[in-house]
């Protein structure tokens, strides 16, 4: 079939109506397992990074702990509600979650820089990143459209070009990396552009195409990375470790003290030394 979808069947499920996926997926328990495991591991870990500067700033040595663990409990339990419900219909919710993170990723602009990125909307003790949701905002939308584009032109071979093509899905992935790339928040921006390249490759897209697009987008980033100073102390640094650990950065020495110091099995929970004020943030920087 001529266009832009040589999409096997097999690819994209069993499909009714508009591309919808009719079986039932089963519970990995094992995946569930790991998760819960992980989470737990993880809290472990920031009670015992942070029970100095806790109890230095907030009084408690637990403020942390209770925080992350408020957190990872609202987590399970909105975890626990998209389990049990049918996620076809939080993918038709997919436009407006998309055109809420397009107003966002401009509004954080309007906002106070943080260490020399503005990243952040506040409102009161309330802050979230815009780049972190557009992550999921722009898989669940192509997730809901590119089946139906996929349906279309199988349904109607002689449909027009510009209905069948990906260049819509290209203009608004340049908008959505562009605006994340000038908070900037170069991670984001390569994590976006990787995930929705993948996934129009998949439908379709000629990998020449994506390359095409892909290189003056990495081109940019790398020069951003050498125009601004800390993220080119920070290659600076990561070259510096490889020669000699202890004559690199900051973060890089104080892992390699750690290390020494606690050999391979560690010093015992709660008993490392790095998070008495050696770092700066210590139940964030390890």
């Amino acid at each position: 079939m001529p266009g832009d979808f040589p999409f096997p069947p097999g690819i994209v499920g069993n499909q009714t109506g508009e591309g919808e996926v009719t079986a039932k997926p089963k519970t990995d328990n094992l995946l569930f397992f790991v998760i819960v495991l992980g989470v737990g591991f993880g809290l472990v870990l920031v009670c015992s990074n942070s029970q100095v500067k806790a109890e230095e700033d907030f009084g408690s040595p637990y403020h942390f702990l209770l925080r992350q663990s408020v957190w990872a409990l609202l987590g399970f339990l909105f975890m626990v509600f998209l389990w049990r419900s049918d996620y076809h219909h939080w993918l038709r919710l997919s436009p407006f979650l998309l055109l809420f993170t397009l107003i966002s990723l401009v509004a954080v602009f309007f906002f106070p820089s943080i260490n020399g990125a503005r990243r952040w909307i506040h409102f009161g003790s309330f802050q979230f990143q815009p780049s972190e949701l557009a992550k999921y905002a722009m898989v669940m939308f192509l997730a809901y459209s590119l089946p139906r584009r996929i349906h279309i032109s199988r349904r109607k071979p002689f449909t027009s070009e510009r209905r069948r093509s990906l260049t819509p899905y290209l203009i608004l992935l340049m908008l959505v990396s562009g605006l994340i790339m000038f908070e900037p928040h170069l991670g984001n921006t390569a994590i976006v552009l990787v995930s929705v390249l993948a996934l129009l490759w998949l439908a379709g897209m000629k990998f020449r195409k994506v390359l095409l697009l892909g290189l003056p987008i990495a081109i940019i980033a790398a020069v951003m990375v050498f125009e601004l100073d800390y993220r080119r102390k920070r290659i600076d640094d990561y070259y510096d470790s490889l020669r000699d650990p202890l004559d690199g950065g900051h973060q890089v020495r104080q892992s390699a003290l750690a290390l020494a110091g606690g050999g391979l099995l560690g010093q015992g929970l709660g008993e490392g030394g790095q998070k008495w004020f050696f770092l700066p943030e210590a139940h964030t920087d390890f």
